[in-house]
């Protein structure tokens, strides 16, 4: 089972800020985004719905429905984004590969 905090450093890395900026409550674009970004993934990855995801995130359960629907609209109109999306979630599934090869 993955759990969230991979989710959110590999998104942290990619943003190139702090991983409790995430966690936090700044509205500034970059933040934001990567906020949208973590909670969309976090719900892709762990599959518990958006409560679960907000739980863990310290937010709404309404903004983690946001967050998703802004994610896959974005995912669809923004190269970049998508590119983004694709480079994070490959480092997820490296971090926990090598997670499990620790723990085996």
């Amino acid at each position: 089972m993955i759990i969230v905090e991979p989710i959110i450093n590999c998104v942290a890395d990619s943003y190139r800020i702090q991983g409790v900026e995430i966690l936090g409550q700044r509205k500034v674009a970059p933040i934001s985004e990567a906020r949208i970004l973590t909670l969309y993934l976090i719900q892709r990855y762990i599959r518990r719905g958006p409560a679960y995801a907000a739980y863990r995130l310290g937010v709404s359960k309404q903004a983690a429905i946001y967050a998703y629907t802004r994610a896959r609209d974005l995912m669809e109109i923004d190269t970049q984004f998508r590119q983004r999306v694709k480079d994070i979630e490959s480092q997820i599934d490296k971090r926990v590969a090598l997670e499990f090869e620790r723990i085996a």
